[in-house]
């Protein structure tokens, strides 16, 4: 409200009626809680002490500089049973309100007053410290996630804690070891389809029996001497329908397997086994793709690849899956 509004209150309680100038302080007060005149005011319209305190602090809280106020709330604490009359004649003496510095002019003493409720408290200063300590601790824990994060960052990369080339290559091979599962059931359907029956132009008269293994050995032997009663491209096209996808498979997840043994750095200790390993995946790679090449486009070249690189592959895979659990 308004400073004629604190005006009429003030001139209110200096005629006695300090009902009505209780109630109208207690109004601005509540629509204007900043207000140090009214809370001083108001404390006089009181006659229990611990409501004139409290607004004598909420008029401190305002203005600490306020001196009347001050020096009203200590005694009041001391218990001085003149306190009363002794602040009315100061009061009664000071000069009227200045706006700027929240001066108040004479006052009667305090009497016995109706009751006037004061409005509920604001904010103090335990609910603002509060306040900041709650800010803190969610600005302090927020930091502290943000600097765990960045932290996990470098080391789940290796910028911080770069890991050793053992533990670097035991990575790389878990991931090819995966490969080489599906390189394996893809090899095993290839070898299956090689010693399968095949039933075709190039068995023999009479429908003898034959896998396609022979197959393609006697389509090779047709290439270099053919033959009036065979006719290659449908030879071939069979061929094809027994062989092509399971050579092309066993080829593609073999090459999978090499590419990525290429990018790898193989500690001393398993150098060997390494390279045994890497052989092996090669020539029966090699030997996919040769047949795949054959029963496709009729290229006839590296099929009689042998696979004595891969005598030693259970001890070598063993070794590797060992390394690679270990690191």
């Amino acid at each position: 409200m308004s400073k004629k509004s604190v005006d009429q209150a003030i001139q209110l309680i200096r005629s006695g009626d300090k009902k009505s100038g209780g109630k109208l302080l207690a109004e601005i007060v509540k629509n204007d809680p900043h207000n140090e005149t009214a809370w001083l005011w108001l404390a006089a319209c009181f006659d229990k002490e611990e409501k004139k305190k409290y607004c004598l602090k909420k008029a401190l809280e305002i203005n600490p500089d306020n001196t009347k106020a001050w020096e009203a709330l200590e005694k009041l604490s001391e218990e001085d049973t003149a306190w009363q009359n002794r602040l009315d004649l100061a009061l009664e003496k000071e000069p009227e309100q200045e706006p700027s510095t929240g001066m108040i002019r004479g006052a009667t003493v305090f009497d016995t007053l109706p009751e006037v409720e004061p409005p509920p408290p604001g904010e103090n200063q335990f609910e603002r410290t509060k306040s900041f300590t709650g800010i803190f601790i969610l600005g302090f824990f927020t930091v502290a996630s943000l600097i765990a994060i960045f932290f996990y960052v470098l080391i789940s990369r290796g910028i911080l804690f770069p890991p050793t080339p053992e533990k670097t290559y035991a990575k790389e091979m878990r991931s090819i070891l995966s490969e080489y599962d599906t390189w394996e059931d893809n090899k095993a359907q290839f070898d299956a389809a090689l010693a399968g029956p095949y039933s075709g132009v190039l068995s023999p008269t009479g429908g003898t029996a034959m896998t396609a293994s022979d197959a393609l050995f006697a389509y090779l032997a047709l290439l270099s001497n053919p033959s009036e009663e065979i006719n290659n491209f449908t030879a071939r096209n069979e061929l094809a329908d027994f062989l092509a996808p399971s050579s092309e498979a066993a080829y593609l997840s073999g090459q999978t397997i090499l590419t990525a043994m290429d990018a790898s750095q193989p500690p001393t200790e398993v150098q060997d086994v390494h390279q045994q390993f890497y052989t092996c995946i090669q020539q029966e790679t090699r030997r996919a793709r040769a047949v795949n090449q054959i029963v496709t486009s009729g290229v006839a070249t590296g099929f009689n690849i042998n696979s004595e690189a891969c005598a030693a592959l259970p001890e070598n895979l063993s070794v590797l899956r060992r390394f690679a659990r270990d690191h």
